[in-house]
């Protein structure tokens, strides 16, 4: 494929994709860009609150433990996030799992659950409620919900809107019996792939990459089912920055598979990657050809709330019909 046929203007977008959500083919993947209009952080923005905790709440706690927090270790922290995210994200957790030992403090991992749970369902002082982007997901007739997020937003969207089974069809690390058996029968659901607010610990939550191959180690089950959906259905991306190198490697790994000379064979599930214009590199876009997946160019991120608003229009989802397993 022809890096220029590989990206699709908004038009183009909602035209593919509605043919192959009608067709009941079409599945969603939620990344941290669909919670910032709830007021909730992004991943570089968690990094940041994460480093300010560190040094107000955590410190007290730690103080009252006899230990200390190693300010200068964090000021570095701050002067290398910009740059170095995912190594200052590693040398953070590696300092909390050893405060964690060093002060025998069984309350420090509910402080820390405590806290990041706030950051994941509040706005400031309000709680954070579903936006536009989580209640138009929920209104469109994807065959599954899948997310990165630990907030429960998509859960609560459903709930509002009277979707009650769907709501409660929202699992994380720890049901992969439910996640296979709606999959086989074809009963959509939500799927927290790294967890939800449930399986957050201080060694159980994803922040760096070591993170991400620990998840696939300790769960070998969650690359079984995505290799069923991802070979399934087409899958549409947003709110994603293509960082998650879970399931970049994933993709890879899955379409070096299936991928010979002429390309990728007929009838091959697609992915639909969202992203900024601005972050659009030539090199992306060839790096994403080779994966199978177009890149769907926006100016703006309220672009994003069209697109989704386009496809529920298109194909909404029917009423919840009673009976049909939780």
């Amino acid at each position: 494929m022809l890096p220029s046929a590989n990206v699709l203007s908004i038009d183009e977008a909602i035209k593919e994709l509605s043919a192959t959500l009608q067709a009941g083919e079409l599945a969603v993947f939620a990344g941290s860009g669909v919670s910032r209009g709830s007021g909730l952080p992004s991943w570089d923005d968690l990094l940041q609150q994460l480093l300010d905790w560190c040094q107000t709440r955590l410190k007290h706690c730690i103080l009252l433990a006899g230990c200390k927090v190693d300010d200068e270790l964090i000021g570095s922290c701050r002067e290398n996030s910009k740059a170095k995210p995912a190594v200052v994200a590693g040398v953070v957790r590696d300092m909390l799992s050893r405060l964690t030992a060093d002060s025998q403090n069984p309350n420090l991992d509910a402080l820390f659950k405590r806290w990041l749970t706030g950051r994941m369902t509040q706005d400031g002082d309000k709680i954070a409620k579903p936006n536009a982007n989580h209640r138009a997901i929920i209104k469109t007739d994807y065959a599954c919900i899948l997310t990165s997020n630990y907030d429960n937003l998509f859960e609560a969207a459903a709930a509002d809107d009277g979707r009650e089974q769907l709501s409660l069809r929202a699992f994380g690390l720890n049901f992969p019996e439910k996640v296979a058996f709606h999959l086989r029968r074809r009963i959509p659901f939500i799927w927290h792939v790294h967890g939800d607010l449930h399986d957050i610990s201080i060694d159980n939550f994803v922040l760096t990459t070591n993170d991400y191959v620990k998840i696939r180690l300790d769960h070998p089950w969650i690359d079984l089912l995505l290799e069923v959906i991802f070979m399934q259905f087409s899958v549409l991306f947003v709110g994603y920055g293509a960082s998650d190198p879970h399931l970049e490697d994933f993709i890879e790994n899955l379409n070096h598979a299936f991928r010979n000379h002429r390309g990728f064979p007929e009838g091959m599930p697609k992915y639909y990657f969202v992203i900024r214009s601005d972050k659009a590199s030539r090199v992306l876009i060839e790096h994403k050809s080779r994966l199978n997946t177009r890149v769907i160019k926006i100016d703006d991120w309220a672009e994003t709330e069209e697109l989704l608003h386009c496809l529920q229009q298109v194909c909404p989802r029917p009423a919840e019909l009673a009976g049909v397993p939780a």
